[in-house]
This record gives C-alpha cells, structure tokens and sequence, in this order.
C-alpha cells in the first residue's frame, strides 16, 4: 500500500513537471494546459439527461387548416347552391367526427350552399348506418342523401399512423353514387383519432 501510494505520488510529479515544461515551451495559456491533463483539474460534470422529444404541431397540419383546404378543394367541383348533408364521417373518436361534420358544414354554408340537418333522418335504421362504420360505403351513403333531399353528400375518413396519417374526403352525386370530387390532406400525427371498440 505505501509502495503504490509513493508510486502514485511520483507519476504525479512528472506529469505536472511535463505538463508545465509544455506550457513554456509552447506559450500555452493555462486553458490550454487545463484541457491537456485532466490529472490535476478534476471537475464534476453534469449529467445530461436526454430530453424528450418535443410533440411541435406544424400549424398547417392542424385539424382546422386541413379542413379548410380540404373544403375548398371540394367547392372547386361541387354545382352552386347545391343541397348538401355531411354524412359518415369515420373516425372513431366522437367529438373528433362531431367537430369535423360541423365544421364542414359551416365552410359550406359560407360558401352559399344548402346544408340539410342530417338529424332528420327518416327513421332510426337509417340513423343506426350512421354509426357503422365499417359498412358505411357510397352507396348507403348515396340512399341517405336522397332520404334527406340532398343531391350532394359529403363523406370523409382519419387514417393512417404518425406521419402517414391522413384526412380524406369526397363528394358524391346522389342520384349516381358517383364520386365527383375527393381529396385527400395529411394530417397532424398526434392528434387523438380513437380507436376500434373491442369486440
């Protein structure tokens, strides 16, 4: 134990006795010297934690600015003044799917067209299709419209994961089922969409 402290003590001197002739010889500052030997300048330092990751929203991703593009994309193609419900909105998050119908029919109807309360349903198998929607296609879609006096029914569907995510949304002719207008949008990739009950 004395042999290695007397060891230890020795290896120290040099390596100051070193370390000091550089700092001459070179004109070294004494930064220098410090970043050089981490014999003699011991400090602590903080531990760095890795951060989480921050969620940042990009403002033209959020619910809101996709809806509005996607609104005026569909008014490009849609007949003026045209008799329209929003139906079918798939999303199973509820007042996700309540936010987006009514905010389309807001757009809409800014946009001078005729907005029929989808609350007027005839009979309650039809308002029961409402919230299948697994087997919500165009063609029930379509049946609803007409049941309403539409001529123009709007449908849209949330899906993908994280940055796949998107908003789609299409128009279709009533009579026809045919679909004269879609687009489709990404979307923000933390907004909360639900998820599939379990079975």
């Amino acid at each position: 134990m004395y042999f290695k402290t007397v060891f230890f003590l020795l290896m120290m001197m040099i390596m100051f006795t070193i370390n000091w002739s550089l700092l001459i010889a070179e004109n070294l500052n004494f930064d220098d010297l410090r970043e050089r030997s981490n014999l003699f300048f011991l400090e602590e330092k903080p531990e760095v934690k890795d951060s989480e990751p921050t969620k940042e929203i990009d403002a033209d991703l959020s619910i809101d600015s996709v809806l509005t593009r996607g609104t005026n994309s569909l008014l490009a193609s849609l007949p003026k003044q045209a008799k329209i419900v929003v139906l079918g909105i798939q999303v199973y998050n509820s007042e996700l799917r309540n936010y987006i119908t009514f905010e389309l029919e807001h757009l809409l109807q800014k946009a001078n067209h005729i907005i029929i309360d989808r609350d007027l349903l005839p009979d309650t198998t039809l308002q029961k299709n409402l919230s299948n929607l697994e087997q919500f296609d165009d063609l029930s879609a379509s049946n609803l419209g007409e049941s309403l006096g539409a001529n123009i029914v709007i449908t849209g569907i949330i899906h993908g994961e994280g940055e796949l995510r998107r908003l789609r949304l299409k128009a279709l002719n009533v009579q026809t089922a045919q679909v004269i207008a879609s687009v489709s949008e990404k979307l923000d990739p933390f907004l909360k969409i639900g998820s599939a009950p379990q079975r």
